[in-house]
């Protein structure tokens, strides 16, 4: 949701089908086999400046006659792209028509590489040898600023492939014009060189033209840009005219691994073949790597002998007669094997040392000095054997390297033995202590085999207001052996002059794991499996050799005295027991129950029909739903028109009119209310909801009349839905609804989220109008939308009651154009973020992914403060990954893995559980975190309200400065703290104020005189 080119939202999430009373036709739209470009050879390069006078320009073919996106019509900005390639490169020109060239918005320097202004810019996408999966994506400014990704890199980051581009202008539009190197698309383990005659690659041009808003293809799609099964086709056919290219039949890079090997390729119809290569290691060239051709039975090698780690990329070129007919690249990558090894070695004697030094205070040590001592004489083989590297083959390399992996983790099991050693407190002769108790703060994770090496004996501390929870977690440590039947405990927290905090404030939840999708297992610095879900406190087992996590909230009561309330938390298991301490101290004031920030991340249950199968969804679930929820201060009214829609009966009366049975709904809308919820999202959906359900012709009706159940489509009159009686009836029975409930004010109906492309941002212009002459009183908000925004020269000013764009767009013009309407209109302010993007140093905007800190997500809500914005989303709560729908009951999660779908927690912030629970998570806890510390601003900023600006000028000014958030803590929204110790300190300073505060106003109350 950050823009079209960078993320396809996940259309799992959030929408569903259905049939509506008016339709469209897209048949006179080309489709993706009737987009055929034949690409022929360019003798003479092109000169890459922009120009096109080059002869492989005029004649070449030319791709013409783009499609608006999402089939909406024919561009009106003309677009053609011509392609010609030689042995190196592909070369791509392009003459984008415009008629307003000073309209035109060019963009950054190239210097921002990858950091492109997606207003005026071509897009051109790349699929060698046609997979229809994996593809490679190049973009262009009217400067000729670059952005570049590829999906068989891994994306934008890991792709940083050297290749050109100029711009120019001609009377009436601009150019573009590239060369792209084909060795520069090899990704690791691949070969890319010279596409041979007659190969076909997917091929798509697109273009965002800034003025008008107005993007188009040549291929047109409905979804997004990135459809490689969408693409045209691009055919290589070599010479135009002339004599034939010669062709290499066959090309085999070899192992690209350590040890011998070659690059080889049969080559025919070159009379002679001439060839070098050269070696370049972590971007260095190794000038002994340069080799001479071999050639034998018509097959050229370029032998190569790897011995030590890094990236390497072999560079090629093939000729004949002096011309160059083949060149590309191969790349490759060695493990630190042999480093490794030697690191290992270190490692080895260091635990060897730390055993002689513990002696024999457990019985397991006896054991664990054997297994490290076995493990020295098997490492000590493949150690062996890679100090004679260069007798080794490549088979005999990658069973070495294989082996080293294996020692890898056989070592990691080991030294989390060497580390439990080194924890044990216990003495020779005395019963064995069966496990420690660690602790963790709600932002660490706890992974099954995490080293843990913090304190077992220091009090676990929280501050906290009342109204306030708190979280931390305990770490299971077990000695060697299984703990079964786990339990948790609480005593009472007591605090000065005898008050006290009752157990049950007290909850625990166990810990469970969620499997990323897509992890590369080599990957040493990345988890395939990341802790989230907080499962139901009950007795569980933590296998040995595993570490095991623990997830405890308190909830200060309202009202609880400053001062520090102490008790114990004791996990027990095995007929022992091991007790910490725990420290909370209350701040003296309360936070206020309900969220002071509008705020819903889109609960929804449509999904969780396909998980249960049925759910069977009801107001007395969700009243168990909504509680749990409530419990994390987020908006709980089911953003779900497939679920509730159905249940709101519709009559139509004897006068033609139709009314509304809404007692249902309001048990939904109440429950939500009773827990705490500060926005509802009225349209039930984001892009469909009662708008598709009341313009469905297959929906039943009851006639009033005769009790009789008939197709709403009997009824549905005009046009256009705008003409359609039911809906214009619904809308008005609606809103007057929501205004006797009192909840007209916080409900925002959304038609049209995220309306990006030029069509669905004039059906949403349109749209609204219609809102605003049917129910005016119906609050608009549409994710993605901002004040500043003007597609196919229309403006959505005066028809949104809410602007809300995605925070990695707020900063400047925008922050200020929403500030100035919310103070003159009254137009509130939202923010949302469904995705993250990255600076060009690397740096990422808060979210929520698995495999982030999981503070990213507390963030989002420091930075809602620091904006003042009136609501925040974050995108979404309850999606189900495919991978989770079992066929039989009993292989559902949590009996088998949850699966991240490869979605990385994008819209997935609680689970369904057994017997319909609702399981938040961890990075749900977070986001609590963060609205609480929002609290704290929103509960300073109204006492500072109430100082006298004059007799407390100094205290205001303090208060003034402290509401602002400090630039450690944030400065873009790219660089802002991961130090959870910094918002702990933050939120100590603005509690001390509000004290200060409180006593001041009280103060002065007591000496106001009396009336």
């Amino acid at each position: 949701m950050l823009s079209r080119g960078l993320f396809l939202l996940a259309v799992w999430q959030i929408t569903a089908s259905f049939t509506t009373a008016f339709s469209s036709d897209n048949s006179e739209f080309p489709k993706p086999e009737q987009r055929v470009l034949n690409v022929n050879w360019a003798d003479v390069p092109p000169k890459v400046d922009g120009n096109m006078d080059d002869a492989c320009w005029k004649e070449a073919e030319v791709a013409k006659d783009f499609a608006l996106f999402k089939f909406a019509g024919w561009a009106t900005q003309r677009t053609e792209v011509r392609v010609s390639y030689d042995a190196e490169n592909l070369y791509v020109f392009w003459r984008l028509h415009e008629a307003k060239m000073d309209k035109l918005v060019v963009g950054g320097a190239e210097d921002a590489r990858d950091f492109v202004e997606w207003e005026d810019v071509g897009e051109l996408f790349l699929d060698p040898g046609r997979t229809e999966k994996d593809y490679y994506h190049f973009v262009a400014t009217p400067l000729g600023a670059r952005y570049d990704d590829s999906t068989r890199h891994g994306g934008r980051g890991n792709f940083t492939p050297d290749w050109e581009c100029a711009s120019g202008r001609f009377d009436g539009g601009w150019t573009l014009e590239e060369a792209i190197p084909f060795g520069e698309l090899a990704a690791v383990g691949q070969m890319m060189a010279t596409p041979q005659v007659g190969d076909r690659w997917g091929i798509q041009f697109c273009r965002d033209q800034g003025n008008l808003h107005e993007w188009s293809q040549w291929v047109p799609t409905n979804m997004g840009f990135h459809e490689p099964k969408s693409f045209g086709n691009a055919i290589f056919r070599g010479r135009r005219s002339g004599e034939p290219l010669p062709s290499v039949r066959k090309a085999d890079p070899g192992h690209l691994f350590y040890g011998p090997d070659a690059l080889s390729f049969t080559v025919e119809g070159a009379t002679s073949v001439e060839g070098k290569c050269t070696v370049a290691r972590d971007g260095k060239q190794i000038e002994e790597g340069q080799v001479k051709l071999q050639q034998r039975d018509g097959v050229a090698h370029f032998p190569y002998h790897l011995l030590d780690a890094g990236s390497f990329r072999f560079r090629l070129e093939l000729t004949s007669g002096g011309k160059s007919f083949y060149s590309g690249q191969a790349a490759a990558f060695l493990p630190p094997t042999r480093e490794t090894l030697v690191t290992m070695e270190k490692e080895i004697r260091e635990g060897q040392r730390t055993l002689a030094r513990l002696g024999n205070r457990h019985p397991a040590f006896v054991g664990l000095r054997q297994r490290v001592d076995e493990f020295d004489e098997r490492s000590a083989a493949a150690r062996h054997q890679v100090a004679k590297a260069r007798d080794l083959t490549a088979d005999e390399w990658r069973a070495l390297v294989d082996q080293s992996d294996t020692l890898i983790a056989e070592w990691s099991k080991l030294q989390r033995d060497l580390n439990l050693a080194a924890l044990y407190r216990g003495k020779a002769g005395t019963p064995p202590q069966l496990f420690a108790v660690g602790n963790a703060t709600e932002s660490d994770k706890v992974y099954r085999d995490t080293l843990y090496r913090g304190s077992l004996t220091e009090p676990i501390r929280l501050s906290l207001a009342g109204n306030e929870y708190g979280s931390f977690q305990l770490v299971m440590l077990p000695f060697w052996r299984d703990l079964s039947d786990v339990t948790v405990s609480f005593s009472p927290l007591r605090g000065p002059k005898g008050r006290v905090v009752p157990q049950e404030n007290c909850r625990w939840f166990r810990i469970s794991y969620v499997k990323l999708e897509g992890v590369n297992p080599k990957d040493l610095s990345a988890h395939a499996y990341e802790p989230d879900p907080l499962m139901p406190a009950e007795p569980f087992t933590v296998p040995p050799g595993e570490v095991s996590a623990v997830w405890v909230d308190v909830l200060l009561p309202e009202g609880t005295p400053v001062g520090t309330y102490r008790g114990r938390v004791t996990v027990a298991s095995g007929g022992q027991s091991v007790s910490r301490d725990v420290e909370v101290k209350s701040y003296g004031f309360d936070i206020p129950k309900k969220s002071s920030l509008e705020n819903d991340f889109w609960f929804g249950l449509y999904q969780w029909n396909w998980f249960y199968k049925p759910l069977n969804y009801t107001p007395e679930l969700h009243a168990k739903h909504a509680e749990v929820l409530g419990r994390y201060r987020i908006s709980s009214i089911p953003n779900d028109w497939i679920t509730l829609c159905p249940q709101v009966p519709i009559y139509v009366e004897p006068d033609g009119r139709f009314t509304f049975d809404w007692a249902t709904l309001d048990k939904y809308i109440q429950n939500g209310l009773k827990n705490g919820t500060s926005a509802f999202w009225s349209a039930l959906s984001c892009n469909s909801g009662w708008t598709a359900w009341m313009n469905n012709p297959n929906v039943q009706v009851t006639e009033r009349a005769t009790g009789k159940k008939v197709p709403l489509g009997n009824y549905i009159t005009g046009k256009s839905q705008y003409e359609n009686p039911a809906y214009r009836d619904f809308l008005i029975a609606y809103v007057q609804h929501l205004k006797d409930l009192g909840v007209n004010d916080i409900s925002y109906y959304e038609l049209f989220d995220e309306p990006n492309d030029n069509s669905r941002w004039l059906q949403m212009i349109e749209h609204h109008q219609f809102f605003r002459k049917v129910v005016p009183d119906l609050h608009l908000l549409c994710y993605g939308v901002d004040p500043t925004q003007v597609k196919a020269e229309k403006s959505a000013i005066a028809l949104i009651d809410a602007w809300a764009p995605h925070l990695t767009y707020v900063e400047g013009p925008i922050d200020k154009a929403i500030k100035e309407r919310r103070a003159k209109y009254g137009e509130k302010y939202w923010g949302y973020t469904c995705g993250e993007g990255t600076d060009k140093d690397g740096n990422y905007s808060p979210y929520c992914l698995y495999n982030r800190p999981y503070i990213s997500v507390r963030m989002n809500l420091w930075f809602a403060w620091h904006y003042q914005m009136d609501g925040f989303l974050i995108f979404a709560m309850s999606g189900v990954p495919d991978q989770n729908l079992k066929a039989k009951p009993e292989e559902r999660w949590p009996n088998s893995d949850w699966s991240d779908g490869n979605y990385r927690g994008c819209g997935t912030f609680v689970y369904p559980g057994p017997n319909y629970e609702l399981i938040p998570g961890m990075r749900l806890a977070n986001a609590r975190e963060g609205l609480e510390d929002y609290e704290y601003f929103a509960v300073l900023r109204n006492g500072a309200k109430r100082l006298d600006p004059i007799r407390d000028a100094k205290l205001l000014a303090k208060a003034e400065a402290a509401l602002k958030v400090d630039k450690d803590i944030l400065s873009t929204v790219y660089v802002w703290t991961k130090d959870r110790n910094r918002l702990e300190a933050k939120r100590g300073e603005l509690a001390a104020l509000i004290r200060i505060c409180r006593r001041r106003d009280s103060a002065k109350s007591m000496s106001a005189p009396a009336r």
